[in-house]
């Protein structure tokens, strides 16, 4: 291995002394050498990464790009990524490196095709630079749009060296409107690739318009540049997005490289503005390391848990100390508060961030109004169409409770109790399928305006589209479900099982998950899970949850907040049976509480 990272040293040096062409020569020369084959995966991994990176060196150098082995260096680059990458030995900062790589490569060629220098040389400095590239954008309408794209990024480029935070914010605001349109050119891995690449550009919009105080253009970036496959091309307006904060604010919440921030659309005057810095995208993504370590004791499918003093609570608590209860101050007006989360803080339970000073003195999100989210602005509408179509009235309520799912470990002991609870509660009709299989649901889901599933789930984060569903029978997957789900109007889902509200991490934009594709089969609202959850205190808020809802005539959205408000609060007298933990708060953790979220209205 010794002469292997003496030659990679070698050609970073040629690199930094600008002499392409010794690079070029000593990567070509060293392709070959890369073994994939007959050795074990561990040389693979460490020979193919240092080649890999070595290769990256002079692709990210503007000026290698026109030089005549660039497209050689670039094929070994390609060849060598993709035989790692079906190995599984990519790390993230790796595939970060090659989608900079794919980004100048794309935006160079795109240059050369339309005749844009990288920095166009014309009389009258920085003023008449800037009218050049905004016609250039003018007359791209007519080339194809991924070709446009690349010539919006070159764009940026341009402004972020010049460092004019006006300009950034024109440039960057000028692409992302053209985002949708270039994604409904592209079809499977493309788009997904393409999706992945291009969600950061939201944020940033985001932030450098709002910098620029366009407060307006940066709520309407994040609304177009959030769920562009499901909501497509279809133009929007500040006054659409206002339109639907009549029962209270809605909260668009990014980080940035320059930190987080918030925009809070409360009517229609111009949206409020937050800075958030301790939210940046590098503590987001701490934050997301230690939750995702911290959370996965609490399991619906085994016996309860032991209390832990362990880190989702710090966790929520550092969320709210970073920033959250500033977005409180500015909009804890309304019964509900709907979240907008772009990009990666979308992943992270905003709904329960707080502070416990102690029991019977804490501050939650929902200590103040009820929160929901919503993909944007436009589904939210949808949903509350659906509901003004159904007339307030839910219709027939299906109660479905699967114990022993098939090939689940362990027995959920409590899931009956659930739908009986919800059966009490229910003043219409019912049907109730106790050990339920997937042909008996298919069979009556259509008939019913409600469903409530009790049962095992699992989620597959980096291939959401396989997480499941158990029935008694057999197990369902988010796919299937997404195919053979009857569309029509329908009140309300609630997914009464371990984490199905997960997104895909690599596309959090895109809110591709279980509440997502309810909502398109017609749904108003779903509840889910973020996390595994205990099966006793989920009947508990389940049973809690109905008696708001049904009982109190509390809309759906604020019913939860109650429910998870009073299983935070409740003591263990007020509890029946015995609970799972000690203490006279037994329900406190947000492990048993705050796993469930609502989308939609």
């Amino acid at each position: 291995m010794k002469w292997i990272f003496e030659r990679s040293q070698q050609v970073r040096d040629a690199v930094r002394e600008g002499d392409f062409d010794s690079a070029a020569q000593m990567l070509l020369a060293w392709y070959p050498l890369v073994e994939m084959d007959g050795i074990e995966e561990e040389l693979v991994r460490d020979r193919g990464r240092v080649f890999l990176l070595a290769c990256i060196a002079p692709m990210k150098c503007t000026d290698f790009l026109d030089h005549p082995l660039r497209p050689e260096v670039e094929r070994a680059l390609w060849a060598v990524a993709d035989e790692l990458r079906r190995r599984r030995h990519l790390i993230d900062p790796d595939e970060d490196d090659l989608r900079r790589v794919r980004e100048l490569v794309g935006q160079h060629h795109a240059l050369r095709r339309t005749g844009t220098p990288a920095v166009i040389p014309c009389r009258g400095g920085l003023k008449r630079q800037r009218r050049a590239w905004q016609r250039r954008w003018r007359r791209a309408r007519w080339v194809p749009a991924a070709m446009r794209t690349d010539i919006g990024l070159a764009w940026i480029t341009w402004t972020l060296v010049v460092g004019a935070p006006a300009l950034i914010a024109e440039a960057y605001h000028a692409l992302v409107l053209h985002l949708p349109a270039d994604a409904a050119t592209r079809e499977g891995d493309d788009r997904i690739r393409f999706l992945t690449a291009v969600q950061e550009h939201t944020e940033e919009a985001g932030y450098w318009l709002a910098k620029d105080r366009r407060y307006r253009d940066a709520v309407i970036a994040l609304e177009v540049g959030r769920a562009i496959v499901t909501s497509g091309t279809t133009a929007v307006t500040y006054p659409d997005v206002t339109a639907v904060t009549g029962d209270g604010s809605l909260v668009y919440l990014a980080s940035s490289h320059s930190g987080g921030y918030a925009l809070i659309v409360a009517a229609w005057h111009d949206p409020q503005f937050l800075e958030l810095p301790g939210l940046s995208r590098q503590a987001v993504a701490g934050l997301l390391d230690r939750i995702s370590a911290g959370s996965s004791r609490a399991l619906r499918d085994l016996a309860p848990v032991a209390p832990e003093s362990g880190s989702l609570t710090d966790v929520l608590t550092d969320l709210w100390n970073r920033g959250l209860s500033t977005v409180v101050h500015f909009s804890g007006r309304g019964r509900v508060i709907t979240f907008l989360p772009v990009g990666v803080i979308g992943l992270l339970p905003l709904h329960a961030a707080g502070l416990a000073v102690a029991p019977d003195l804490q501050f939650y999100m929902g200590t103040f109004s009820a929160v929901r989210y919503a993909p944007n602005a436009r589904a939210l509408r949808r949903s509350r169409e659906i509901v003004r179509e159904l007339g307030g009235e839910p219709g027939a309520l299906l109660a479905v409770d699967v114990p022993d799912g098939a090939g689940a470990a362990g027995s959920l002991r409590h899931v009956g109790q659930e739908t009986e609870a919800a059966r009490h509660q229910w003043a219409g009709a019912v049907t109730v399928l106790n050990n339920c299989t997937w042909p008996r649901f298919r069979e009556a889901a259509p008939d019913h305006g409600v469903w409530h599933l009790a049962c095992h789930g699992a989620a597959e984060p980096r291939s959401i589209l396989e997480s499941r569903l158990v029935f008694a029978d057999r197990q369902v997957t988010l796919r299937e479900l997404r195919e053979v789900l009857p569309c029509g109007p329908r009140r309300l889902a609630v997914l009464s099982a371990c984490e199905t509200n997960l997104s895909d991490p690599d596309l959090p934009n895109e809110v591709v998950g279980m509440p997502s594709a309810l909502l398109e089969a017609g749904f108003a609202g779903v509840i889910a899970s973020s996390w595994k959850v205990d099966d006793r205190a989920t009947a508990l808020l389940m049973a809690e949850f109905y008696r708001q809802w049904r009982g109190a005539g509390h809309e759906p959205a604020v019913a939860l907040n109650r429910a998870q408000n009073w299983l935070r609060a409740a003591t263990r007298d007020q509890l029946p049976g015995e609970p799972a933990s000690g203490g006279d708060h037994p329900y406190a953790d947000p492990r048993f509480w705050a796993a469930f979220a609502y989308t939609g209205a």
